[in-house]
């Protein structure tokens, strides 16, 4: 393999390293997102009196439900989501660094083969 391919091939490895970034991030926020409004459904249903209608949405239905059952279930999705966010939170932590290393070693290589283009 000749100087140049091995270039091209680090670079579409760096370039796979930050689309998979992107896409943890995206995830990230989706999560986050999600986390929320679990969240703030539960803090609703806490405050709830005992007697109160609780529905939750199955496909397009909604479904009468037993306050407590549905308050355990979104204790149970919440930390679920919890557990998902932080799984995502390290992955996107060492795609960081996996992206700031190849670019370290990647700059020079580049700056490298310019030299040699123009010279």
């Amino acid at each position: 393999m000749t100087a140049n391919e091995e270039l091209q091939k680090e670079i579409m490895e760096y370039q796979t390293a930050q689309q998979q970034l992107q896409m943890i991030a995206n995830q990230k926020t989706q999560s986050n997102m999600q986390v929320r409004e679990t969240k703030d459904a539960l803090e609703h249903l806490r405050t709830a009196s005992t007697g109160t209608e609780v529905f939750k949405s199955i496909g397009r239905i909604l479904i009468k439900s037993d306050l407590a059952d549905v308050k355990k279930e979104l204790s149970e999705e919440s930390e679920t989501l919890d557990v998902r966010l932080k799984s995502l939170e390290n992955q996107e932590n060492k795609l960081k660094e996996r992206v700031g290393n190849l670019e370290k070693e990647l700059l020079p290589k580049i700056q490298k083969a310019q030299a040699q283009g123009q010279g």
